[in-house]
């Protein structure tokens, strides 16, 4: 005669492929922020063309210093390694829900951001090609990785 145990723990497929997506996509921001903080340029020639291309307008037309560009870096490093601790693909010594918890504030953060993008002419003048990709790339990303993040953590 069989016996019937508890079923294995179903794992959720979409917090695990969310958790995936977002981690990569993060650290691979990461990266693109020390690149920066080291000195790179790309997606432009020189150093107006960079901020005209990803930071906007500023007053002095200078890139964020390597500080801050580092310390940006690092927030998404750790943005993207919680997802993977709160979907239980990675293990850290933390207590239970911190990981949750931080993936859902990074993913509220990220949404704010996105939302906001849409709107950040109206708050300050931005130079082009800035203002373009903010709408059609920076905030759809920003809201796309907030929504793998909610999911992640769910």
């Amino acid at each position: 005669m069989a016996t019937f145990g508890r079923p294995p723990d179903r794992v959720n497929v979409l917090s695990l492929v969310a958790a995936g997506l977002a981690a990569f996509a993060l650290a691979a921001l990461a990266l693109l922020h020390v690149y920066w903080a080291r000195g790179g340029r790309w997606p432009a020639e020189d150093e107006v063309g960079l901020v005209h291309t990803v930071v906007g307008a500023t007053k002095d037309e200078r890139m964020p210093g390597p500080l801050a560009c580092l310390a940006v870096a690092a927030a998404l490093a750790v943005a993207a390694l919680l997802p993977l601790v709160a979907a239980g693909l990675v293990s850290l010594p933390l207590p239970p829900g911190v990981a949750r918890g931080g993936t859902l504030l990074a993913g509220a953060v990220l949404g704010l951001r996105g939302a906001l993008g849409f709107f950040e002419g109206r708050f300050r003048p931005a130079v082009q090609p800035y203002a373009r990709l903010n709408r059609r790339l920076y905030s759809p990303l920003a809201l796309w990785l907030a929504a793998l993040l909610v999911a992640a953590a769910l």
